[in-house]
């Protein structure tokens, strides 16, 4: 695959060598690039196609996503904005932009950007999936969960899905009587439950531990963060230490088996 890449781009480039001015040839070449994650060419290539066409949207767009992949958030926005300034019906961009609004902090405006998404495409399920996130950081957790909803309803098999829907019910529950509390944490456990199911165990066992220790299994919830820490690629010790589901484990008579598996605290 890597051998039709290069071929593809040694193509390109004869084409801007005979032609300079030939923007589809530029456009592609960045896009070429992009995919294969030499995002800082590609970026100089986009560069150089809106030097011939100010209003090239694609490219905006393009440029947005290489940015956003070396994480230069702010000039992906700006770009991003360019690209729907020109072409406002481009879901993709939408979207985008909501997600770096979201890894950015700024949920109320992560929020609009990816309501346009979906209502520019309402099948569009990266744009639920950066809307439910979203409204969690808000805490309207209603309106968190009808997101979530949507992804399953679009997706019945995406792990994640499960997995963030018990991490909203989880946090709907803080506020309420112990029998409601303890209602909404057995859904969740269900919920993620069926996300440890379908991604093999790769999603899903440290949420496991978050509903197990606040149910009071304590000693299951230990054995659910030791297969978070074996199965899971993103396995954060140091926050495992600070989140506060996680508190009783933290204390005796459990608080050497929590360090034999999350390791002890960074100072």
């Amino acid at each position: 695959m890597l051998l039709h890449y290069e071929e593809a781009l040694a193509a390109f480039d004869q084409a801007i060598s005979l032609y300079p001015d030939y923007m589809d040839a530029r456009y592609n070449r960045g896009c070429m690039l992009t995919t294969l994650n030499r995002d800082e060419e590609a970026i100089k290539e986009y560069k150089k196609v809106l030097e011939l066409d100010s209003t090239h949207p694609e490219s905006y767009h393009m440029m947005g996503l290489s940015l956003a992949k070396l994480d230069r958030s702010e000039e992906a926005i700006e770009a991003l904005k360019h690209s729907i300034r020109v072409a406002p019906d481009n879901h993709l961009a939408h979207g985008l932009l909501g997600m770096l609004y979201l890894k950015l902090g700024r949920f109320e405006e992560a929020v609009d950007a990816s309501k346009k998404a979906i209502e520019l495409d309402s099948q569009y399920l990266f744009a639920y999936s950066t809307l439910a996130f979203s409204l969690n950081k808000l805490k309207r957790y209603p309106q968190s969960l009808e997101a979530c909803e949507q992804m399953i309803a679009l997706n019945p098999d995406l792990a994640s899905a499960y997995d963030l829907k018990a991490t909203i019910l989880g946090n709907m529950s803080r506020n309420m009587k112990k029998k409601e509390e303890r209602m909404r944490l057995e859904e969740a456990e269900t919920n993620v439950r069926k996300a440890i199911d379908l991604s093999d165990g790769m999603v899903g066992y440290y949420n496991l531990a978050c509903v197990q220790t606040r149910l009071g299994q304590h000693e299951k919830a230990l054995e659910s963060l030791r297969k978070s820490k074996e199965f899971s690629t993103d396995f954060n010790p140091e926050w495992a230490w600070e989140d506060p589901d996680l508190d009783n484990l933290r204390k005796e008579p459990f608080r050497e088996e929590f360090i034999k598996i999350v390791g002890s605290p960074s100072k």
